[in-house]
């Protein structure tokens, strides 16, 4: 079974060039220490400031749980805006 966690950010008001920044910082930390994690960077294709990272890994049990990891990402890009964090189940 997959999980998918999602953590949007919206950065209307913050330095973009600083966000993206601290994105792929972050995400490149995250890719470097778990193996057991695919993570993607998206940004949107017309709304300057908005990102989604999604992490996707395996996991054995059904659980709604956020991991760690998306936790420390979310908590780690407040500062530059409104931060959504969801969990989603793959369907069988």
């Amino acid at each position: 079974m997959k999980q998918l966690e999602i953590i949007e950010i919206c950065s209307v008001h913050a330095d973009r060039d600083r966000l993206e920044k601290q994105i792929s910082e972050l995400c490149g930390q995250v890719s470097a220490a778990s193996v057991d994690v695919d993570l993607k960077v998206y940004m949107h294709g017309f709304v300057a400031g908005e990102f989604s990272i999604h992490l996707l890994q395996e996991i054995r049990k059904k659980s709604v749980l956020k991991s760690a990891i998306g936790e420390q990402l979310a908590a780690a890009l407040r500062e530059f805006g409104m931060v959504n964090h969801s969990v989603w189940i793959q369907r069988q």
